[in-house]
């Protein structure tokens, strides 16, 4: 191992073994095919682990960190960075600022981190899955002040290109963007208490939530939700001409969770066009949903509970 410095507009290469490397000065660092540690600075630092497991460290500044072959831990920290995981599976933490994350070839997990104490700030961070099935955390754990008294809540609206949102106001209008997504398969939300709001689209996703009162509405993928404790809702949103996906839920807890549809406008007067009927077999209760004009199947829904109520509506919020 050599531990290897740099400083002010140089470049500097590692060894073929496992190196700790630190530059400053707007200087850039390669490792080898060794397992380094790579650290930059306050400056903007251009950072690449190239082969190996390495993790690399932005600091301050807008820096470019670049992980190459291998599972890498690249932490952008402070500025406005620009993170490139490279193959392998690799796990990329943006930080403070806004950031462009993305994973490349692999099963990458992006964490971004909410900011709950002092005024919600609109962000522009981005956020790339790429190849491979890749997860988003939204870690709000660790957090001791908050914005309001509860918190804030977590939107994800999965609709091809997505949308990562939070706010404490009660209506759509209060709602900030933190970040923007595309290609996350798995969406994690690390957290004692605040809620999580998932809206799905036309691709298919897992959601776990965290220990708050959850809200799961499934689109046109297949999705696997998890709500974990609190009092979630899973939900069903349907129109005639839509397709449903083939959704399972994880976890269910009869007495905290409930399920609920909404399938009709309000000022509509006439029969339910969405029939629902539900089986029982091995814990489960398999639920499929018809269309009750042209009677296509539209999606089905897989519960591990039974002795369930039937799945009564819900207005729009």
């Amino acid at each position: 191992m050599a531990l290897i410095f740099g400083h002010g507009r140089t470049t500097v290469w590692g060894t073929r073994w496992a190196d700790e490397i630190h530059v400053g000065g707007r200087s850039a660092a390669y490792g080898q095919s060794g397992n380094d540690r790579i650290f930059g600075d306050d400056a903007a630092n251009h950072l690449v682990g190239q082969t190996g497991n390495d993790s690399l460290f932005g600091r301050g500044g807008d820096d470019f960190l670049d992980g190459g072959r291998g599972n890498d831990h690249l932490y952008g920290e402070a500025g406005n960075d620009l993170i490139w995981g490279g193959a392998g599976n690799d796990f990329l933490v943006g930080g403070s600022g806004n950031d462009r994350v993305r994973g490349d070839a692999g099963n990458d997990t992006i964490v971004h981190d909410v900011r709950v104490a002092g005024l919600l700030p609109a962000g522009t961070d981005e956020y790339t899955g790429g190849a491979g099935a890749d997860t988003l955390i939204i870690n709000v754990r660790g957090q001791t002040e908050t914005y309001g008294a509860a918190g804030p809540e977590i939107r994800i609206d999965d609709h091809g290109n997505g949308v990562l949102a939070y706010t404490n106001g009660p209506i759509e209008s209060d709602f900030v963007r933190a970040a923007t997504f595309t290609g996350i398969e798995v969406f994690h939300l690390v957290d004692d208490s605040n809620p999580l709001i998932f809206r799905g689209g036309a691709l298919d996703a897992t959601v776990i939530g965290g220990a708050g009162d959850d809200v799961f509405e499934g689109g046109e993928g297949d999705e696997t939700f998890t709500g974990l404790a609190g009092n979630d809702q899973f939900l069903v949103l349907w129109r005639p001409g839509l397709q449903l996906g083939h959704d399972v839920i994880h976890g269910f807890n009869p007495v905290e969770d409930s399920l609920g549809k909404n399938s009709f406008d309000e000022d509509y007067s006439g029969p339910d066009p969405l029939a629902i009927s539900a089986v029982e077999r091995g814990g489960h209760t398999f639920y499929t949903f018809t269309d009750a004009n042209t009677h296509a199947i539209v999606g089905t829904l897989d519960v591990d509970a039974v002795g369930l109520p039937p799945i009564g509506d819900y207005l729009m919020g």
